[in-house]
């Protein structure tokens, strides 16, 4: 373990191996979306989402219960991006949208409130390859000699 002394590339290697990993989960997100939801009060829930290229959030305000539809506890499961339902047309109202990243708001039924935020797999991979490859492939500082700083002393007085 002689190259990994220092704390700077023991940081690069921890960030090429969270790249990997979320390299990993943003090919699965090609075929499978794993999702998770909790309750975050009595009529309402969020659902976190990894699949599609991106990881998606969202949170609903429930007035009125569809289908029995909200979740009593934490939970998570996976489809197939096959199985996942179309919006029927329902329209889709982003507050801001730019390279993929996005934020929405819109009525998912009656005056169910839903919002949603996109963040794109690539903005996250990208910049920890970037990190890794600075820690991981830059020279380490040397630290000055002592016969060297002894002369900057001596000069300086």
């Amino acid at each position: 373990m002689g190259c990994l002394k220092s704390r700077r590339r023991n940081i690069g290697v921890v960030t090429l191996i969270l790249a990997c990993v979320i390299s990993g989960e943003w090919l699965r997100g090609m075929s499978y979306l794993d999702c998770v939801q909790f309750p975050t009060g009595e009529h309402s829930w969020q659902e976190w989402s990894s699949g599609r290229g991106a990881i998606r959030g969202w949170s609903l305000n429930v007035k009125t219960v569809v289908n029995d539809e909200r979740p009593e506890s934490f939970g998570w499961y996976m489809v197939t991006i096959s199985e996942i339902p179309s919006r029927n047309g329902r329209p889709q109202t982003w507050r801001w949208w730019c390279d993929n990243f996005g934020a929405e708001d819109w009525f998912y039924f009656q005056d169910n409130f839903r919002s949603n935020f996109i963040i794109p797999y690539w903005s996250i991979v990208i910049p920890l390859s970037l990190l890794s490859a600075c820690l991981l492939l830059s020279k380490p500082r040397s630290l000055p000699s002592r016969s060297t700083q002894l002369q900057i002393n001596s000069k300086g007085s």
